[in-house]
């Protein structure tokens, strides 16, 4: 099956469009039903932001500077370009990481102490 870049960044966008509807309606309900933020929240505001940069990071790599084609396909310029896209999307992907495990870190420990307190 050969690659399709155009694919690939159609997924991303779905999957990022996801994330952000999610993290929407997280605030909404948090901010506006609940009035009741928490550390979590902004964890979640922050991975959804850093996603955003990893995002992109990918669309233009895949899209523009020919990521996951053979390198003899791509242009000395664009490869070179094409991993410094990678080199920072992956930064960003740990950074991203590393936010949501912690926001649900925060989000389990809000959950826990509330409920050991009223037992």
């Amino acid at each position: 099956m050969p690659y399709d870049p155009l694919a690939c960044a159609v997924i991303c966008i779905v999957l990022y469009a996801i994330a952000v509807i999610s993290v929407i309606l997280r605030f909404y309900v948090r901010f506006y039903l609940l009035n009741n933020t928490s550390t979590d929240d902004y964890l979640a505001a922050g991975a959804a932001i850093v996603y955003t940069g990893f995002s992109l990071s990918y669309i233009l790599g895949v899209l523009v500077y020919g990521v996951g084609r053979y390198s003899s396909e791509v242009s000395p310029g664009d490869y070179e370009n094409g991993l410094k896209t990678v080199f920072i999307g992956e930064l960003l992907y740990f950074s991203t990481n590393l936010l949501v495990k912690l926001s649900f870190i925060f989000t389990l420990s809000r959950i826990v102490t509330r409920h050991t307190r009223t037992v």
